[in-house]
């Protein structure tokens, strides 16, 4: 049989209680959630993912995919694992993120929560890469350790769409 597609809202919004209000907006129209950590200014992961609502997917993203993280990737990472070890479903790492890095932090999020599903992300919003590109990059996200790829990208015609639809088959 085949799978259905799936809802997820993204939540980009600067105050915690704020985004937990959200959630409980959202839950019975979205299979997921996309909370932006690097949006939060009083973030506090115990509370925020403490009774949610629906599925969570934990992103932290840098100015460079459209985010507002000033510190390093090995302060992502550690963020990132605190989401894990405090009930995110999927945790979002980007394909930015330096290798070695990246391999590390799934290492720890999986000890700490070993059911977790892991997304690596890349994000090209200018155009949509080659089908060569794309390829790499998918190869390298499933090298990294993903259970699920994400492209993000920005077609310019409908055979930029078609590309990537083919690609994911």
């Amino acid at each position: 049989f085949q799978k259905m597609p799936k809802i997820c809202v993204p939540i980009q919004l600067r105050r915690q209680k704020d985004v937990k209000k959200r959630l409980v907006q959202v839950a019975e129209k979205a299979d997921f959630a996309e909370i932006w950590l690097d949006q939060i200014q009083d973030l506090e992961l115990s509370t925020l993912l403490a009774d949610k609502s629906l599925p969570v997917v934990a992103v932290c993203k840098k100015p460079v995919e459209q985010g507002v993280y000033k510190g390093t990737y090995v302060q992502m990472a550690d963020v990132l694992v605190e989401a894990a070890k405090n009930g995110a479903d999927y945790i979002d790492i980007p394909l930015r993120m330096p290798e070695k890095l990246s391999k590390k932090c799934i290492q720890k999020i999986r000890k700490v929560a070993p059911k977790i599903r892991i997304i690596i992300s890349y994000h090209h919003f200018s155009s949509t890469p080659s089908d060569a590109d794309l390829l790499k990059k998918i190869r390298s996200m499933q090298k990294r350790g993903a259970d699920v790829v994400k492209l993000a990208l920005m077609p310019k015609a409908l055979s930029d769409t078609v590309r990537v639809i083919a690609l994911a088959q």
